[in-house]
């Protein structure tokens, strides 16, 4: 599609997608690499009452809710409203920047060997570089870096060999792209309807170029992951010792940010509060192996620090062939027992881990 007086033409890609109830479409490597890409939710039919809002021109209900996602995680939650409503539409000026400066460079390349082809033959005459070569070199004198490529062609012309080590002959590329555009868009209605996406996308150039130069990178850290994951739920007792360890909070932050603080200074001989996760291999009451992890406390003074954890001597019972020992013994530095924790399970021999946090 020209535009202008043949300044430029842009290439138009169109395409439909429809689904009943619930649908997503994800963009292609190729569509990545658009200059804009408009995204709009049509409704077609639908079948089941709606409450209709008439303050609006047209008239609006809620249809549903569109979700666009980069990698796995969600980046935009968009109530649909209206029948046919623009739900997405961003121009990547970042792709006009890369095109651009590429021409930029091929027209001065292509100037420096224009004015080479001019000059060969003057050389040949004078043998002293002055001349068109020479007013041209000083006339870009600092664009050495832009222009590096087509000084290294005209040197190799004048002299027959290779250019210095220092001039790169590699072709000019452009900083890569990060791509703007979400990966997937995923519409859930609320009532019965069938919709259609519709992606319109305009490149620069022709799209088919990017299947073997693509320059936009649609990197993303959550890429493959599962993108309805479900956090693990605990047992409603709204206790967090059962949680994963928390980062270090940032000495910038305030405490009140949260994170985990860093230890604070214990006084020796001074009988503390301590917590423990236990986690091992243990016999449920139903008779089956189990991954048992359960959180305890002792108490016990600084100077018997680092502690360890290991099942005690005490076989509960043999179920097929093998020992179950009942409870924990939590040890010293000293390797002397502290306490003895869950005597009422019987744990697999040496199978306990053992975290420990103080409690001040």
């Amino acid at each position: 599609m020209a535009t202008g007086l043949g300044v430029r033409d842009f290439f138009k890609e169109y395409r439909e997608e429809r689904y009943s109830n619930s649908g997503a479409i994800r963009l292609t490597e190729i569509e990545h690499n658009a200059y804009v890409n408009r995204l709009t939710v049509e409704i077609t039919h639908f079948d089941a009452p709606r409450a209709i809002n008439y303050k609006t021109l047209p008239e609006n209900t809620h249809w549903g809710y569109l979700t666009g996602f980069k990698g796995s995680s969600v980046i935009t939650n968009t109530p649909v409203k209206f029948v046919k409503q623009r739900v997405f539409d961003l121009t990547n000026n970042a792709i006009w920047q890369y095109h651009q400066h590429k021409e930029c460079v091929d027209v001065i390349t292509g100037a420096v060997q224009s004015y080479g082809n001019l000059a060969l033959g003057e050389l040949s005459d004078l043998g002293d570089g002055v001349g068109v070569v020479g007013i041209f070199i000083n006339a870009i004198e600092g664009l050495e870096d832009l222009t590096a490529p087509a000084f290294s062609w005209l040197y190799e012309q004048v002299t027959g060999n290779e250019s210095p080590e220092d001039v790169p002959t590699k072709a000019y590329t452009p900083y890569p792209i990060a791509s703007p555009f979400p990966d997937v868009f995923k519409f859930k209605s609320d009532i019965p309807v069938s919709f259609l996406f519709r992606l319109e996308s305009w490149y620069l150039v022709n799209p088919l170029v990017y299947i073997v130069a693509n320059p936009t990178d649609t990197g993303d850290e959550t890429a493959g992951e599962n993108e309805y994951p479900e956090p693990q739920p605990g047992d409603g007792d709204g206790d967090s010792q059962e949680f994963p360890q928390s980062s270090p909070n940032d000495p910038r932050n305030d405490e009140r940010d949260g994170g985990q603080r860093p230890a604070p200074e214990l006084i020796e001989g001074v009988v503390y509060t301590w917590d423990a996760v236990v986690t091992g291999i243990a016999l449920s009451a139903g008779g089956q192996i189990i991954t048992f992890t359960e959180a305890v406390e002792f108490q016990s003074v600084v100077n018997g620090q680092p502690f360890t954890g290991t099942t005690t001597g005490n076989r509960l019972l043999t179920f097929a062939g093998e020992g179950w020992f009942g409870g924990v013994n939590i040890l010293n530095r000293f390797g002397q027992v502290i306490t003895t924790v869950l005597p009422g399970t019987g744990f697999r021999a040496n199978s306990v881990s053992i975290t420990f946090s103080v409690r001040l």
